[in-house]
């Protein structure tokens, strides 16, 4: 083994030193750290949020309490630590004496992050759940580009006098419940919405104590569909002679020219939505899980316009392919990867809870928990 002199042993060991303090400084740590750090929390906070919210349908399903926490603040702390060590070990022998130094270095690293959850809970969070969803909104999130069959099948329970589902939106088990002109309705517009024909804009004034929205179907100006405007207009007893309409936030349209929109709240979107989860049959079977009914009052898995919108899958086992999947009374419950229609809606879903519980009162703190050693 190579013996090095007192004065080369320090002098390697100066280096040694130097390397350890200012190597971090050299490697640029800190922004590695934000790059890669960044991107691992993001993406298990967006996983945690869908797992919560697939959660809470599947709750709503077999009519078990739903419960919301929002994670608030997540705060990380990172050190890094060199250090070296000299040591002295004396060789007795030979013409002199000389002595062989040990050198010994290490990196000592430490992540200690400390999250904070919230319930969302109180009479603020209360109401804005079970408020109707703002005509305004599903405007705004028409003209952001979301397709308007899925925004009036999920969001809209009413429109004039047709129906879409209303019972079915409920805890309790009703009738087959009335959809099909709605859900005719709907798609006729969606059609519209492809080619350009479908325009909503906002009006900010009022009327009294509703809100006021423009609405501009520009309906005849393309042959091909214009039996398409004929039968919207007749379902939804509109005037054939006008081109532009005013929507109103619920209640009956006072005229010709008015279309009155009867917006779900929020709980009532997700128990529609919810009818549309496979649920295993001995769970309806022993009654732990509400009954559907079909036209002639028989029993059937799903609601219908819910399910060709929504569709969440149930398995034995743990499922390969899934986009979201949570486990609840002894079975998986997940959406398909390849899904995307069924995605989409989740995503909707996603929007409108935002939407709807921005606010922040009503908000406990109810637990921080540190992860770290």
């Amino acid at each position: 083994m190579p013996v090095l002199t007192m004065t080369g042993m320090l002098r390697a060991f100066l280096l040694l030193g130097f390397g350890l303090i200012f190597g971090g400084c050299a490697t640029g740590l800190g922004p590695k750290l934000i790059r890669s750090e960044n991107l691992d929390y993001n993406q298990q906070v967006v996983r945690s949020l869908d797992e919560q919210l697939l959660l809470n349908l599947v709750r709503t399903r077999y009519v078990d309490t739903p419960l919301f926490l929002e994670m608030g603040n997540i705060v990380v702390q990172y050190s890094l630590e060199g250090r070296a060590s000299l040591g002295a070990d004396p060789i007795i022998g030979g013409p002199r004496s000389t002595e062989r130094l040990p050198l010994g270095a290490g990196f000592t690293y430490a992540e200690r992050p400390t999250i904070t959850y919230s319930p969302l809970q109180g009479e603020q969070f209360a109401r804005r759940l079970l408020s109707p969803i703002p005509a305004e909104t599903i405007v705004l999130l028409s003209q952001s580009g979301w397709p308007i069959d899925l925004l009036l099948m999920v969001c809209v329970q009413r429109i004039n006098s047709v129906e879409n589902a209303v019972e079915s939106a409920g805890l309790a088990p009703s009738d087959h419940p009335r959809f099909e002109v709605f859900e005719d309705v709907a798609r006729r517009l969606r059609t519209f919405q492809r080619l350009g024909e479908l325009s909503l804009s906002l009006e900010l004034a009022t009327n009294g104590t509703s809100h006021m929205i423009r609405l501009f179907p520009r309906m005849i100006t393309n042959n091909a569909v214009i039996p398409d405007a004929f039968f919207i207009r007749d379902a939804l007893k509109m005037d054939m002679n006008r081109k532009d309409f005013r929507l109103r936030n619920g209640g009956h349209a006072q005229g010709p020219d008015e279309i009155a929109i009867d917006a779900r709240s929020l709980a009532a979107v997700m128990g529609f939505l919810a009818k549309g989860i496979e649920v295993p049959p001995d769970h309806v079977q022993a009654g732990i899980v509400p009954m559907l009914r079909g036209p002639g009052g028989e029993a059937v898995p799903f609601l219908e316009p819910a399910l060709r919108y929504f569709h969440i899958r149930k398995s034995s086992s743990r499922p390969a392919r899934a986009a979201v999947k949570i486990f609840h009374r002894d079975h998986w419950f997940y959406l398909a990867e390849d899904d995307v229609q069924s995605r989409v809606a989740f995503a909707l879903l996603h929007t409108l809870f935002s939407l709807q519980t921005a606010s922040g009162n009503g908000r406990q703190p109810l637990l921080t928990i540190p992860t770290g050693p």
